[in-house]
């Protein structure tokens, strides 16, 4: 009688490296920056008096795409400036997560902690930097421990935690959603695989 297996978590989630400290994650996180790099420089050498095309069309599509439904939707006309950050993070992302479902590929370079992470510090940074820029380095603290019309008692509660959760915390979470939802997908593709075989 065939007898169901789970193959060794170790198996799933490691990979033999294609060279010292280069693996497969490596490979797709390095192919997602290739082809997003790629993609806007093939489309900025077409010629931008005729209707976009192909390869054109597509990185103007992303462009309004991030326009329209994220910064617009979020920040307002003020926003349009992030336009080349936010694009970048949702390409970059993107590019990462499409390998997971590819059936030879079948992992998401997101699926390892070390990419959420490192995103996740990047956003972190910039959003404190810009918060520090606009409002001042005590207004900015200020605004985050002391949020207006919170009755004062509530302070002694509230402070503490929306320092810790806005300072510490917050790359974490930021990291650890992404992270374990490729990997939760993952671990299901894996398993489906496993049961149709």
């Amino acid at each position: 009688m065939f007898a169901f297996e789970f193959p060794p978590i170790n198996e799933i989630l490691r990979w033999q490296d294609i060279f010292p400290g280069f693996n497969k994650i490596a490979l797709i996180a390095v192919a997602a920056t290739v082809i997003s790099v790629s993609l806007f420089l093939i489309a900025a050498r077409q010629d931008y008096r005729e209707a976009p095309t192909g390869t054109r069309n597509l990185a103007e599509i992303s462009v309004e795409f991030i326009e329209e439904n994220i910064i617009m939707q979020t920040m307002g006309r003020d926003g349009l400036g992030w336009t080349p950050f936010l694009l970048s993070l949702f390409l970059f992302i993107y590019l990462c997560n499409v390998p997971g479902i590819i059936p030879i590929l079948q992992m998401p370079a997101t699926g390892r902690m070390a990419i959420p992470l490192f995103l996740s510090v990047i956003v972190w940074v910039v959003y404190n930097a810009v918060g520090i820029k606009h409002q001042g380095f005590i207004g900015y603290f200020k605004g985050i421990m002391f949020p207006p019309g919170v009755p004062k008692p509530i302070y002694l509660l509230l402070t503490p935690i929306e320092l810790v959760s806005t300072i510490i915390v917050r790359p974490f979470s930021l990291a650890i959603r992404l992270f374990a939802n490729m990997l939760a997908g993952h671990m299901l593709l894996v398993t489906f695989a496993l049961l149709s075989a």
